[in-house]
């Protein structure tokens, strides 16, 4: 099975330091920097691989190559997770917990989704893949802000899309469960 390798070859080139562990078929996403905000449980049927890039000294951690004093360089998610579903498509699921203030998520967004590409094509060059793998990268914005605009339609236009990336995303309430599968669309 092509997705079970995919998963396979990713839990091996990324470092396991970053590597976030599923209880059971849920998966706990975690803001420590930020007081009294509450987990996000990540709900799930199949197989995942989750990463978590928001560490101390992410910089250098995440980003060895470049010059972290330059204004976002090195701004990322917080959360990478892959998703195979349904022996159709690999989801990229590029996740960000924020409080009240969403300053610089766009760039977040953007980041992550620009790392996790290239983690997906450097898998498909590993495997020699003779066709292309479809993948569908999605930003989860968490907030505790209160007065966000809410995702609540499981519709296919449900996701925004971020300026002039493409990237689709959805904000999402801080502290709620999330069933991936409903947002695998």
């Amino acid at each position: 099975m092509k997705e079970l390798n995919i998963l396979q070859t990713l839990e091996k080139i990324i470092k396991r330091d970053f590597q976030v562990n599923p209880i059971g078929g849920k998966l706990q996403l975690e803001e420590p920097n930020v007081q009294d905000y509450k987990p996000i449980i990540l709900k799930k049927k199949g197989a995942i691989l989750a990463y978590n890039f928001d560490v101390k000294d992410s910089n250098n951690a995440v980003f060895p190559i470049f010059e972290s004093t330059i204004p976002s360089v090195t701004s990322i998610a917080d959360y990478i997770v892959f998703y195979p579903y349904k022996d159709e498509k690999l989801f990229v699921f590029v996740c960000n917990l924020k409080s009240n203030n969403t300053t610089g998520v766009n760039d977040q967004a953007q980041g992550g989704w620009l790392l996790s590409e290239y983690i997906v094509k450097t898998v498909e060059r590993l495997l020699k893949f003779p066709d292309n793998l479809q993948v569908e990268y999605r930003s989860l914005i968490f907030t505790t802000n209160q007065n966000t605009r809410f995702s609540t339609n499981i519709e296919q236009n449900a996701y925004a899309v971020l300026g002039r990336s493409g990237l689709k995303s959805k904000m999402l309430k801080a502290g709620e469960d999330c069933y991936l599968d409903a947002l695998c669309f």
